[in-house]
Order: C-alpha cells, then sequence, then structure tokens
C-alpha cells in the first residue's frame, strides 16, 4: 500500500473511531490529533484560503499572550503610521518603566534616534519591550493608556471578543489575555500590511547605525525560521511571532505556505520539557507548530466537495400540476481542504433533518433557498451548505381553490356552522315530511254524513 493510501486509510479510520467513541468537534480534523502526539493543550491551525480550522483545542480559552501582543502593537503602528522611515526620539520614561524587569530588551538609551522602520524590526524580531513601549508613546501622542485603547478598539473590530490589552510589550498582567483563535485572528489583519509581513519573515536583520549605536545584527526570537535548530526549523513557515513568560508559557504564532496552500497555526500556554531524551529540553510550542503544519501541507489539497449541477436531494411540492416534487442541488460550487486523494465519491451531501421541509407549495422559484446540507467526509461533517431549488415550479389556480375551500371548510368554526346547519335542514325536512304526511291522511280520510244513509 503506497504512503498516501495509507494515510488516507489512517485517516477515515480515525474518523470512524471517533465518531464512534466520542462527540463531535468544531475543527475539521480534530480527531487526528492523537496521532500526531501533541505537547500543547492550546492551539489553533486554520486555512488562510478558505478560513477552514483543522485543529483546535481551547481555542477560544482566555491566557497570557506574552509577546504575541506585539502583534497588535505593529499593527496599530502600521494602521496610523505614514512613513516608517519617520525618526522617533526615545523618551526616557520608556526606558525607565522597564527597570527591574528582566525583560526583552533592544538595549535602546534614553534619548536615542530610531526611525518606526528600525523599532518595528526590534520589536518582532528581537521581541523588543522597550521598541513597544516608544512606539506606543510615539503613537498614542505621549499617552501610552491613549495607545493601549487603540489596540483594544482593533482587536473589537476585528470581532476578539476574549481579548484584552493593558500594556503594548505582554508583560504579564491578570487584566492582560487573548485566545489561540482571537490572536489567528489578529496576525491575519497584521499579515495585510506588506512591512509586517516582511518583518516577521526575516530570521536576522541588521539594525542601522543610530545617534548612540553602531549598525548591529538581531536575530529572530523565532527558532522555526532558523536552519540551525533542526528540532524546529520548518521550510514551510515563512514567519511568525513568540511570546515567553513564567505565567504564559511558550507562545508562536506563524504564517506558512507551500504551493499555493496558506496556514496561520497558533500555540500558547506550551510546556518545555525534555521530549527525546536528548541533553535539551525543547520549547513545545515551536515543536507542536512544526508538527501541525507539516500535517497540513503534505496531507491536505483543495478539492470541489459540492457541486451546484448535481442533485442533492428532493422535496414534495403541493398545489402543482407540472410536478410532484422538487429537485435540490447546492447553491454553488464548494472547495473544502480534505486528505490528499479524496474524490467525490467519498463526500456525502446530506440535508440536514431540521431544516428539510417535509413538503413545499408551489410556486417555487429556481434558486430559492430550501434548506440547509453537511457535507460528510469519512462520517464528520466539513462544511455546511445551502441547498436550491433547481427549476421553476408554477402553481396552479384550480387547486389552490380547492386546497383553501378544503381549508375553510376543515376548520372548527366552519365544522360547527356546518353542524348547525345540517341540524335545520333536517329539522326542516322533518317538519315539511310531517305536513306532507298529515295531508295524505286527511285525503284518504271518508267522513261519512246523514245524507249517505238517505241514499
Amino acid at each position: 500500500m503506497s504512503m498516501k493510501k495509507s494515510l488516507i486509510f489512517i485517516f477515515i479510520s480515525a474518523i470512524i473511531l471517533s465518531t464512534i467513541l466520542s462527540c463531535p468537534v468544531s475543527a475539521t480534523y480534530n480527531s487526528l490529533t492523537d496521532t500526531l502526539d501533541l505537547h500543547s493543550e492550546n492551539y489553533f491551525l486554520m486555512s488562510l484560503d478558505n478560513g477552514t480550522v483543522i485543529f483546535e483545542s481551547n481555542a477560544d480559552k482566555q491566557l497570557p499572550p506574552a509577546s504575541l501582543t506585539k502583534i497588535v502593537t505593529a499593527a496599530v503602528v502600521l494602521e496610523n503610521c505614514e512613513d516608517l522611515s519617520t525618526v522617533v526620539s526615545a523618551p526616557e520614561y520608556c526606558i525607565n518603566m522597564l527597570a527591574g524587569t528582566g525583560s526583552s530588551t533592544a538595549g535602546i538609551s534614553a534619548g536615542e534616534e530610531l526611525t518606526v522602520d528600525s523599532l518595528l524590526h526590534c520589536l518582532l524580531i528581537e521581541s523588543a519591550n522597550d521598541a513597544a513601549l516608544i512606539l506606543a508613546d510615539y503613537f498614542g501622542q505621549g499617552d501610552i493608556d491613549t495607545f493601549i485603547g487603540m489596540m483594544n478598539n482593533c482587536a473589537k473590530k476585528l470581532g476578539c471578543k476574549n481579548t484584552n490589552f493593558v500594556n503594548p510589550h505582554g508583560l504579564d498582567d491578570d487584566y492582560q489575555f487573548s485566545t489561540p483563535r482571537d490572536v489567528a485572528k489578529l496576525f491575519q489583519h497584521a499579515l495585510s500590511f506588506a512591512a509586517f509581513k516582511d518583518i516577521v519573515g526575516l530570521s536576522r536583520y541588521t539594525v542601522p547605525a543610530t545617534n548612540m549605536r553602531n549598525e548591529r545584527i538581531i536575530i529572530n526570537t523565532n527558532k522555526i525560521l532558523n536552519t540551525a535548530y533542526k528540532d524546529y526549523y520548518c521550510k514551510y513557515v515563512t514567519g511568525g511571532k513568540t511570546g515567553s513568560t513564567s505565567k504564559a508559557g511558550k507562545c508562536v504564532c506563524t504564517v506558512s505556505s507551500n504551493n499555493g496552500y496558506n496556514y496561520i497555526c497558533v500555540v500558547m500556554n506550551a510546556p518545555q520539557y525534555n521530549i527525546d531524551d536528548d541533553s535539551a529540553e525543547e520549547n513545545c510550542a515551536f515543536v507542536d507548530t512544526k508538527t501541525m503544519v507539516n500535517w497540513a501541507i503534505k496531507n491536505l489539497e483543495l478539492v470541489k466537495i459540492a457541486d451546484s449541477t448535481t442533485i442533492a436531494a428532493e422535496v414534495p411540492v403541493k398545489l402543482s400540476r407540472s410536478a410532484d416534487y422538487v429537485t435540490l442541488a447546492p447553491a454553488e460550487d464548494k472547495y473544502e481542504l480534505v486528505p490528499s486523494g479524496t474524490d467525490s465519491g467519498n463526500v456525502i451531501i446530506e440535508p440536514q433533518k431540521d431544516s428539510l421541509p417535509l413538503s413545499l407549495t408551489a410556486p417555487v422559484k429556481k434558486g430559492d433557498v430550501i434548506c440547509k446540507a453537511s457535507v460528510l467526509y469519512g462520517g464528520e461533517s466539513i462544511a455546511e451548505i445551502d441547498l436550491v431549488a433547481t427549476n421553476d415550479i408554477s402553481k396552479s389556480i384550480i387547486l389552490t381553490i380547492l386546497n383553501a375551500l378544503g381549508r375553510i371548510f376543515s376548520s372548527l368554526p366552519m365544522k360547527i356552522l356546518g353542524l348547525l346547519l345540517l341540524i335545520v335542514i333536517i329539522g326542516t325536512l322533518a317538519l315539511i315530511l310531517k305536513a306532507y304526511i298529515k295531508k295524505r291522511k286527511s285525503e284518504e280520510l271518508h267522513i261519512v254524513t246523514y245524507n249517505d244513509f238517505k241514499k
């Protein structure tokens, strides 16, 4: 058996087993995560091409985001910056705010002048907290709290319902939190800025000389981009942002691409421990990201799972002489990520019972949405689609009139009125019959008189 067929067989077996033993899950391929030997409990992998969620676990759990915070810091800066070559002087109070924290910085001095571009590189590559504060001060017009408000507004506009920021760098705070799903939304938004996409894809960068320092090289904290780290390096990952604190654990958000397929992967609060019996402890956020991305790239392909020309169901139609049934088909062609080698024979379109009507009443117009349907692969729903009528069905006037009369006379008031009318008719007929009988009897009765005897 070929490797591709083996993977498909394993996948189908896992799907069927999970369907029997567990409840349905919202992510398309969650049933496979047990076979991937993941170490993290909080992750989210989605397709950037059509939004399909491949894997998720605790995707809506509020967690400390650590330096993943800097994703939205950079996004807000890029939303409000007209010229990345703008020179910013580092305020002394921003430098002093980090005193004693032992946090990651770019070693920027008070009064040092850097361009916004240089600060963004320090922020995203070196994960520098001083760069975050300097940018927040500058674009908050001297008020970091104003900038934090801009960060929260950005998150809100993107639909991040479980996210809140109280600082621009990500140091632990009980009121600073996000989720794997929300971080993916923030990262996707940030990737819409070319500068952000370029910066997070660099493994290293040379920071130009400033008024206080010569040029220097900074190394990306995202070791998944670095070929020197064989346990972490993934050739499909084209960029990302890391985060790490004692409370947040190991965090990373990445974008990956291959042959036109693009994914965002978020791992939060991952452990760090020795997973392969060597002399070093592994960052499990990096390890799990590599595992999930490799699986998606190697095993999934975009396939047409619903064809708008294929009949999926039929529903009886009332009050029409032209047809007894209306046929239903997908509203549009639907493409989905499925295991390589899948064809249409592996996919089933099943109308959802709670939305499928028992019958329809004419007229029906072609394209009318009739019900929802689930697209099933291996017994598991991988998409939801609309089913529409495939043709026009006209209404019969005669059948409509007869149906209306039938409804009228089948109503309770009409039944009572009919009963009363029947009683009146029967009573009237009884009186008529009684009068008729009396008349006949009077005609048949012969009265004998005195004159009859005289005769």
